[in-house]
């Protein structure tokens, strides 16, 4: 990440630079816009700018008052799209070249609700994130001949800003050590372009090279160490290490867009395979619902939030796709060849489960004792609804439930 200049600027603004329904407030004057009232308003055609509190910490108000002169203004920035405003409270507007340091202000947060209430909080800058639209309410201004001459909302971020160590306050000691890694890489990148960024310790500093080599060699010991004599097995595993190294490659990320589709399609064919498994379940799986259920409980208790609620039909849709390739297409080929229990089956899939979703510590080892679970369900009561409605259920959840320091995203591979 090279450093990029962020500015929004508005060196003699016109009327067009104004929001229409404000319009009214101003008149077009040779330096600027010129004030028709005591106490002008104005919003800005910000035409897709973001206001970054990372990076946009300084506003400059240029006008026409003496250096001696004072007056009142107020600020208010908001998140459009969500309906949340950020007031600052009556400011002092003073000199002809005005600078506010947005970080000293206490920002009053205020949310309409659904049930024509307003909820209002307050907040300090660096926490607000973004916003896409501003007002700037004068008030009490001279109508000789008030003069708006410019607004300058620059970058001014330091330029060497200190990172921030490894978050580990839960209290638990494991915290530290299962920490994400967040490419460290990028992190350092963005820390000396002056961004300010939270950077987590790494497990291992070898590269993904070494543990994915070391996995598949792994992989293939406990294949010949169960016997299994099936080239269709070691195709499949080895097709699951490909595809592990291919969703690590920096490209990947350009070609994703255009395995939508494809994938979207085999998806379909996948569902079209194993239609009779969708018809007609072998069993009713009762300990999976009832198990299922019973974790959900805990973890509502937890976490008391019902925010999940709305991802879950979607959710279960992918949870159904990832249930068939974990049973039908994965368990069943492996358990006609393994020499083993259902119960080494489970293990060895819930392995291959865990490092698909590399190098997503956090994710890894939750995935590892999930793909155990429900590849030895599937082996014993074959319900793909079951295991579909635990994995959607109990993911939510846990998205909801863990710490973020512990998690931070969903996301594996390069996207990580």
């Amino acid at each position: 990440m090279a450093a990029q200049q962020h500015h929004f600027e508005r060196q003699t603004p016109q009327l067009s630079d104004v929001v229409k329904s404000f319009q009214k407030h101003w008149r077009t004057s040779d330096k600027g816009l010129l004030a028709t009232s005591a106490n002008p308003e104005l919003s800005l055609q910000l035409n897709g700018f973001v206001v970054n509190t990372a990076i946009h910490t300084e506003l400059e108000i240029d006008t026409n008052m003496r250096e001696d002169m004072v007056t009142q203004y107020r600020l208010e920035f908001s998140d459009q799209l969500k309906q949340i405003f950020y007031d600052s409270g009556p400011l002092l507007l003073e000199g002809m070249n005005h600078t506010v340091d947005l970080n000293e202000i206490d920002w009053q947060v205020k949310q309409p609700s659904t049930d024509a209430t307003t909820t209002s909080a307050v907040m300090q800058w660096q926490q607000i994130g973004t916003a896409n639209a501003l007002v700037i309410r004068f008030i009490g201004v001279d109508t000789e001949g008030f003069e708006l001459r410019g607004i300058h909302l620059i970058q001014s971020i330091k330029s060497a800003a200190n990172p921030v160590s490894t978050v580990c306050d839960t209290g638990w000691s494991v915290s530290c050590v299962i920490s994400n890694v967040l490419r460290h890489e990028t992190d350092n990148e963005i820390q000396q372009n002056g961004f300010i960024v939270t950077s987590y310790q790494a497990i291992s500093g070898y590269p993904a090279w070494v543990w994915l080599l070391a996995a598949w060699l792994t992989a293939m010991f406990v294949l010949r160490l169960c016997q299994v004599q099936s080239f269709a097995v070691y195709a499949w595993v080895n097709a699951v290490f490909v595809f592990i190294w291919l969703i690590h490659q920096h490209w990947f990320v350009d070609w994703e867009p255009y395995l939508r589709w494809p994938l979207l399609l085999a998806f379909a064919v996948l569902l079209l395979l194993y239609r009779g498994i969708l018809i007609r379940p072998k069993s009713l799986a009762a300990p999976v619902w009832l198990v299922s259920l019973a974790v959900a409980t805990l973890m509502l208790v937890l976490m008391p939030s019902w925010s999940f609620i709305n991802e879950v039909p979607f959710y279960f849709a992918w949870a159904i796709i990832q249930q068939l390739l974990l049973g039908p297409v994965f368990c069943n080929q492996l358990v006609k060849h393994f020499r083993g229990s259902h119960a080494l089956t489970a293990v060895f899939v819930g392995v291959i489960f865990s490092i698909i979703h590399a190098p997503n510590h956090t994710l890894m080892m939750v995935t590892l004792v999930a793909g155990f679970a429900w590849s030895y369900a599937w082996l014993k009561y074959e319900n793909i609804y079951a295991n579909a409605f635990s994995h959607a259920l109990l993911a939510l959840l846990f998205y909801q439930l863990v710490p973020p320091q512990w998690l931070v995203s969903a996301k594996i591979g390069v996207f990580f």
